[in-house]
């Protein structure tokens, strides 16, 4: 149980690491969580 917990904590930060580093091209969604 807490390996899945850590392989899913895991890919939850690959993604939203990569939101916010696509979203800091663009701009728009970095704004509105800076707010």
């Amino acid at each position: 149980k807490v390996f899945r917990a850590a392989m899913s904590i895991g890919i939850i930060n690959t993604v939203f690491i990569t939101l916010i580093q696509s979203s800091e091209r663009s701009g728009i969604i970095y704004g509105k969580f800076k707010q």
